[in-house]
């Protein structure tokens, strides 16, 4: 056996209950020091092994909490499930057999015939023949009208214009250049003589002018020598009158 010496004149005594004595089996249970007699050993037990048992309840408790709270849910959500699929087959299953025969009745009723195609090749005849001769005479135009209105537009035409100072081949209108076109120069020529603003324009022989023209004169474009080589740009305003190049 086992056991430790509450004698305090003792040397086995120890406060902290450390120094313990082995005694053998069939011996007399007192110190060998001072032959008091010792108080038996009892080894101390852990405070897990000590509440075991109510960690254990506590275990089963908490466990049986979330496994009815988990049955809860699911047998809620199948509550709805069940109800929302049952509702409509309620709905119908409620309705009176004369509803469901007048609703038969009715679809019934609402099948659209077959529509037969028209006859392409039958021609429609107007209710009113007064009206649509009424209509063409509407549109109709006397030949003086017409002739008036062509008269009135302006007749663009590609063409050719020889001058003293070169040849022009592009767009005229009354005679003279308007629109697109090329002045092809063979001697020295002051050209685009309007154009006060900028320097004064001069061509030489071999070259031309490739742009828009306006009124008989340059408008805007390229001069460009007998190489083809660009010799400058021109901008310049439409001229305010007709110009009449071959007076130059």
């Amino acid at each position: 056996m086992k056991g430790y010496c509450i004698n305090l004149d003792c040397p086995n005594f120890s406060e902290d209950k450390k120094k313990i004595i082995d005694i053998p089996d069939g011996e007399e249970f007192v110190c060998p020091k001072c032959g008091k007699r010792l108080v038996q050993y009892q080894p101390g037990e852990s405070w897990i092994k000590k509440h075991l048992i109510w960690i254990i309840a506590a275990t089963v408790v908490v466990a049986s909490i979330i496994i009815t709270l988990c049955l809860n849910i699911s047998e809620k959500n199948d509550e709805i499930l069940i109800s929302t699929q049952s509702q409509p087959n309620e709905e119908i299953l409620d309705q009176p057999d004369e509803l469901l025969d007048s609703e038969l009745e009715v679809k019934e009723v609402l099948v659209p015939e077959e529509k037969t195609q028209p006859d392409i090749n039958k021609t429609q005849t107007p209710d009113n023949e007064s009206d649509i001769e009424q209509d063409h005479s509407n549109i109709e135009a006397s030949p003086d009208t017409i002739l008036g209105e062509m008269k009135s537009l302006p007749v663009v035409v590609t063409n050719v214009i020889k001058y003293s100072f070169g040849e022009y081949n592009g767009d005229i209108i009354d005679g003279i250049p308007n629109g697109h076109g090329i002045m092809y120069y063979t001697r020295h020529t002051h050209i685009a003589k309007h154009d006060t603003n900028n320097p004064p324009h001069y061509a030489e022989e071999g070259d031309y002018f490739d742009g828009t023209w306006g009124n008989g004169d340059i408008i805007n474009g390229a001069l460009y020598n007998k190489n083809k080589e660009l010799k400058e740009r021109i901008f310049a305003p439409k001229p305010f009158n007709p110009v009449d190049l071959s007076k130059e």
